[in-house]
């Protein structure tokens, strides 16, 4: 039976690996040094022999034929690819049977669509692990506590990768959130023009587009500078009703010191006290809010920690803080 292929493997693997990590070692006495050693070679034991398993299991399911029909198109066997996937027990590199048509295009991999991993490099257990400790910690820090806590060891580099392409944060009962609502950046710039309408009109194509692909009950907030002229065009327009308009804290924080200065004198301790009633609380309160109980970005806090991270709302009704929404603009 296939199962009994499955457990044989496995079994043979753990008993190699875990003789090769024990021939070498003294067992005369315990010590903390024995148990560790011991400890690890079990480990990576049962690392080992779950992947040999896992693997052993994903290959039997693979398409070997010369020619397959999808979609009625006819598809004709290429190479055998390999190719790394992480899973929950580290990283494993699986062949796979690659086909394509005779005219060219893109390739289909059967395996890979029957596994659901169809361009993904990072099992979803794998994905929600690592965004969730991301959601506390520094890609860095993430990747230390994965090395001494899981049997799957991605570097600071693929964490930043994986929270660059599928978003990063938890729900109000603290699960990390869908994938499909994962953060992304659009740019957009115009050389200067008088009111803008070049511009104008790119961004709220932009946003029609965006808007689209998202939930309709996202709570949508535009993050701007206090220029009156920006203001002016969305208080103004019906098309930014539906949005929370905020001034973007570090825009803010820009202002207080010279508004310090020219209340209390340059330099004086007037100036600063007034300063730093207006500049700490405000600070302390939107670094509470960005710690991760719902959707939202946490790079500029890490990127600009001193600088006064984008999110904060003043002036009359925008007097508060906001972290807790999905950020647009």
């Amino acid at each position: 039976m296939f199962e009994d292929k499955i457990i044989t493997t496995a079994t043979e693997e753990f008993k190699q690996k875990l003789r090769q990590a024990l021939e070498n070692l003294s067992m005369a006495s315990l010590t903390p040094e024995l148990a560790e050693q011991v400890s690890q070679g079990l480990q990576e034991s049962i690392r080992s022999a779950a992947l040999v398993g896992y693997r052993t299991f994903l290959e039997s399911y693979d398409e070997k034929q010369d020619v397959l029909t999808v979609n009625g198109q006819i598809l004709r066997f290429k190479i055998v690819s390999e190719k790394i996937f992480l899973t929950p027990f580290g990283e494993m590199t699986v062949p796979r049977h690659l086909y394509q048509a005779d005219a060219g295009g893109s390739t289909y991999v059967p395996l890979d669509e029957k596994w659901g991993m169809t361009g993904e490099y990072a099992m979803p257990q794998v994905q929600e692990c690592v965004l969730l400790a991301a959601a506390h910690l520094t890609p860095k820090e993430v990747a230390s506590l994965l090395q001494k806590s899981s049997l799957f060891h991605p570097s600071a580099t693929a964490i930043t990768n994986s929270i660059s392409f599928y978003g990063i944060g938890t729900d109000e009962k603290g699960e990390v959130k869908s994938r499909n609502a994962g953060l992304q950046s659009r740019y957009l710039a115009r050389m200067p023009e008088e009111r803008c309408p070049t511009f104008k009109a790119q961004f709220e194509a932009e946003l029609d587009h965006v808007e689209k692909a998202i939930d309709p009950n996202v709570k949508k907030v535009l993050l701007n500078d206090g220029h009156r002229s920006i203001w002016n065009y969305l208080d103004q327009n019906e098309r930014y009703q539906e949005y929370e308009k905020l001034v973007d804290f570090y825009h803010t924080s820009e202002h207080l010191s010279p508004a310090a200065e020219a209340l209390f004198g340059k330099k004086s301790a007037a100036a600063d006290d007034w300063y730093n009633k207006w500049y700490d609380p405000a600070l302390r309160d939107l670094q509470k809010m960005m710690r991760p109980r719902a959707w939202c970005a946490r790079s500029n806090t890490t990127r600009h920690n001193n600088r006064c991270p984008k999110a904060a709302a003043t002036t009359s009704s925008r007097n508060k803080l906001s972290s807790d929404v999905t950020n647009i603009g």
